[in-house]
């Protein structure tokens, strides 16, 4: 999980945030999963019970916050809190709090659960100074001096583990309707996890994807239905930023058409036409497969086990309609796709009658225009 504070914002400020916090090495202490796709919940363990009394708790400190809703999954917590008027401290402040009373209880539990498996032993009647019997003796064998068993030490203090990760993730709701839609994505969290759990392989994050080209092989990280390459019906989705509403209407409607009779659709979705083709599409349930400049975490990441699309796409997903690529940096210096791409800015300015100046490869522009030289390669294998 990564973390970004805004530098300029005021955390004492009232505002609106979702917070996220993951426990120590994702471990699954707060809560299981239970029911199905249909009626997922959680429920929580004793020490999840604890946490989620904690987070109603913060008000009685700072009466300032409200808790807006929030959910306990096994592995972390997410709840929305509204800092109704300015608070004393910061909110990190709040929250470092929060935590010390949840590693409270952790350690508490840690401790019950030690004793539980270790019960102290009394001492026996040799240790406390009381004769032996003689049948206790005789029952000894031929030792002639009883061995005394020892003393069962007192359980010792497990080293002390935070509960949660260091720091925690904020989003600030600022937007129309984020609100309701952070609400929302908080109760869905069991839903989708529990669909997450019983189709494994749709998000599966791979780092190997090859595909061959009529040129050369290209390497993707991906995730998603990675059947959809193997379809034979491919159409790509290219829309200037300079199209008319009626020039993406029309697109749009011929996307479809093909989509309907059974074509994957290839598309990066960088200008507004081509999201709003790539949202129609994923709202009918049409195969497509969407090149990403960005957006899995990084190899070897804490948290790269843990990713999943967001939104729409999570859905997409789950029914297997969708297919995220995103090319490795390898990949993205290719000789063959910079000269690729450096072509097809060339022939742009010469088609507007403009001079041509050489775009640095590093910059957004080329990688955009990279993207969509994959996607041309990949629909026409």
């Amino acid at each position: 999980m990564s973390y970004h504070r805004l530098p300029t914002h005021d955390y004492r400020s009232r505002c609106i945030y979702m917070i996220t916090m993951a426990t120590a090495e994702r471990k699954p202490l707060l809560s299981r999963l239970v029911g199905n796709e249909d009626d997922a919940r959680t429920e929580l363990t004793p020490l999840g019970a604890q946490v989620a009394a904690a987070i109603e708790n913060i008000p009685q400190f700072y009466p300032q916050i409200r808790i807006l809703s929030k959910v306990v999954m096994p592995d972390h917590v997410h709840f929305v809190l509204f800092v109704t008027e300015s608070i004393p401290v910061p909110l990190g402040r709040v929250l470092r709090g929060f935590k010390q009373g949840c590693n409270h209880a952790y350690l508490n539990s840690r401790l019950e659960s030690a004793n539980q498996q270790h019960p102290l032993q009394p001492q026996s009647r040799l240790e406390s100074g009381s004769q032996q019997h003689p049948s206790e003796v005789s029952m000894m064998g031929d030792f002639q001096s009883p061995t005394i068993p020892p003393a069962v030490p007192p359980i010792a203090e497990p080293p002390f583990l935070p509960l949660f990760e260091p720091n925690f993730h904020d989003r600030i709701l600022a937007g129309k309707g984020q609100l309701d839609a952070m609400i929302s994505y908080i109760h869905d969290n069991p839903r989708r996890a529990i669909i997450k759990r019983n189709h494994p392989d749709l998000f599966y994050l791979r780092r190997d994807t090859t595909i061959q080209t009529s040129i050369e092989q290209l390497v993707f990280s991906s995730m998603g239905n990675h059947f959809l390459l193997d379809y034979p019906l491919r159409q790509r989705v290219e829309c200037s930023r300079s199209m008319t509403e009626e020039q993406i209407q029309a697109q749009l409607m011929h996307v479809q058409h093909l989509a309907g009779k059974g074509y994957v659709t290839y598309m990066a979705a960088i200008s507004e036409g081509e999201r709003r083709i790539a949202r129609a599409l994923r709202e009918a349930g049409l195969p497509l497969v969407i090149l990403m400049p960005e957006g899995f975490p990084p190899a070897g990441h804490p948290n790269e086990r843990y990713f999943k699309p967001q939104g729409v796409y999570f859905e997409a997903c789950s029914e297997g309609h969708l297919l995220l690529l995103e090319p490795l940096a390898e990949t993205m210096r290719l000789p063959f796709i910079t000269n690729l791409t450096e072509q097809a800015l060339r022939q742009k300015a010469e088609a507007k009658h403009l001079a041509y100046t050489a775009i640095p490869t590093d910059t957004a522009r080329f990688r955009f225009m990279s993207l969509n030289m994959m996607t041309r390669l990949l629909s026409d294998r």
